[in-house]
């Protein structure tokens, strides 16, 4: 919520996803483990 507040905009679904996936990069790397979101192994 803090970085979607930071960003200032609303955001649809698809964009939220782009929108997050720096924060989500950052986990990543700080954890060393591949994180998955939820829906996304609804994804082909």
């Amino acid at each position: 919520d803090d970085v979607l507040d930071m960003l200032g905009i609303e955001l649809g679904p698809v964009r939220l996803k782009c929108a997050l996936l720096a924060l989500k990069t950052l986990k990543v790397g700080i954890y060393g483990v591949q994180q998955s979101w939820p829906g996304e192994e609804d994804e082909g």
